[in-house]
């Protein structure tokens, strides 16, 4: 019996970690190839909310270079999952929750990039910007990974996804902005 009970949990680890891996990939061919129809999303979105529009977001080569980055990080997280998922009794399940937070914190990553592009931010500007809002987005994050879980649910949740993406990113940016604005009144700056 210890024999089959081992098969049956590798099989459970092996088929989420496929899973995380599909929505990695399945997030970066969709970002890929509907880039024109999200750009458009971002563009209106950051019209509705007002004040200074970005002057462009990512082109078409920084597209498909995102969508490699995106898999690679895909699979790494799948890889992350299996090796959890090996653990004697709580591996399943903690295999099962790691692989959802990760890939929820890289789709959230992934689908603010065009609005953090568009404004010229660094990667360690981006990653403060992150870490004073860790619960938001991994929220937003996590959510979206759970509804692209859903059979037929990523084709309806993208577009959503990308307006999402958008307010959130642009809302992390305002509070930064906010809270240096406090902070430089203050004199504590």
């Amino acid at each position: 019996p210890w024999r089959e009970l081992l098969r049956g949990a590798i099989s459970v680890v092996v088929f989420i970690a496929a899973l995380a891996l599909a929505g990695a990939v399945f997030t970066a061919l969709a970002l890929t190839i509907g880039d024109p129809f999200y750009q458009r999303i971002w563009r209106t979105v950051e019209r509705d909310l007002g004040g200074e529009l970005p002057a462009s977001g990512s082109g078409f080569w920084s597209t498909i270079g995102e969508g490699i980055r995106l898999i690679g990080l895909g699979i790494l997280v799948a890889l992350v999952v299996l090796l959890v998922g090996v653990i004697p009794v709580i591996g399943g399940a903690l295999g099962a929750v790691l692989g959802v937070v990760l890939g929820g914190r890289v789709l959230a990553r992934e689908l603010t990039g065009r609005a953090f592009d568009a404004r010229n931010l660094a990667p360690d500007q981006r990653a403060r910007l992150y870490a004073g809002s860790r619960a938001r987005v991994l929220g937003f994050g996590v959510a979206t990974q759970l509804c692209f879980l859903i059979p037929l649910g990523a084709i309806a949740t993208m577009p959503a996804a990308a307006a999402g993406s958008t307010m959130l990113a642009r809302s992390l940016v305002e509070r930064a902005s906010d809270t240096a604005l406090r902070a430089q009144s203050d004199g504590t700056v």
